[in-house]
């Protein structure tokens, strides 16, 4: 019987590939760390090993006697998005609810207690939450490329650019520095995608599928406004830290 609570999935793989993070081993750690610094006691984190030694031996040395975090260790998937993964770490799941944090990512203060206030106030037996809410890092010499993106323009100056980030929260990076981060809504994107948005019910009916190309987190989420009910809000405290030729913090 499940308990009421939700569940973490992380896949990792810390090696390198096209459009890899660099520090992958810190970042990693990083990542589970801003999972235990969360205040909400019904939680785990179930890493899921991708045949990655390095992912082992740091999970041995800084996280086994943590009993929010467990470890599976599977064989290397021949995929390089291997979705089944996160189909492993849902079979071994003690919650009810599902979400997802990349081994690159991390969750602000109060990301989780968010998700359980949006789960106890669902109505309508949604067993989907779409966060149309998270939050990036960016640079102070981000180029026009990443300043556009940021919703700056395309010939965005360096002058409007600094005030533009001279006005974004500041926020630890959890490396013991500090960064601007900039929170993004993609409540009108009319196709919310990213491992970030995604929390569902365990018994949910649509499976991860592994992809040799980006995008098996834009299939799952059509899967799911598919076949469950959805809901999508504006919560949470998801920091992307990597976007592949945009950021990488």
């Amino acid at each position: 019987m499940q308990v009421r609570g939700i569940s973490f999935i992380m896949p990792v793989y810390l090696g390198e590939y096209k459009g890899s993070r660099e520090k992958a081993d810190v970042k990693f750690i990083r990542a589970v760390k801003s999972f235990l610094a969360q205040n909400y006691q019904n939680k785990e984190l179930i890493i899921v090993s991708d045949g990655d030694e390095l992912a082992n031996q740091l999970y041995e040395r800084y996280f086994k006697d943590e009993k929010e975090v467990k470890l599976i260790r599977c064989e290397k998937c021949k995929e390089l998005w291997p979705g089944i993964l996160r189909e492993v770490g849902r079979s071994y799941a003690s919650n009810e609810w599902i979400g997802y944090l990349d081994s690159d990512d991390m969750l602000s203060g109060g990301h989780i207690e968010m998700l359980s206030r949006a789960v106890d106030g669902l109505k309508n037996n949604e067993t989907v939450i779409l966060s149309t809410q998270a939050y990036h890092p960016i640079s102070l010499n981000a180029n026009l490329k990443f300043r556009e993106y940021c919703g700056q323009g395309k010939k965005c100056s360096d002058q409007n650019w600094k005030k533009f980030y001279d006005a974004q929260i500041t926020f630890p990076t959890g490396l013991g520095s500090n960064m601007k981060v900039i929170g993004r809504s993609w409540a009108k994107s009319g196709d919310i995608a990213g491992t970030w948005a995604i929390l569902h019910k365990i018994d949910v009916k649509p499976r991860w599928k592994s992809r040799n190309q980006v995008g098996e987190d834009s299939e799952f989420i059509r899967s799911l406004r598919k076949e469950e009910k959805v809901i999508e809000l504006p919560i949470g405290g998801y920091l992307i830290m990597h976007m592949a030729g945009y950021i990488d913090f």
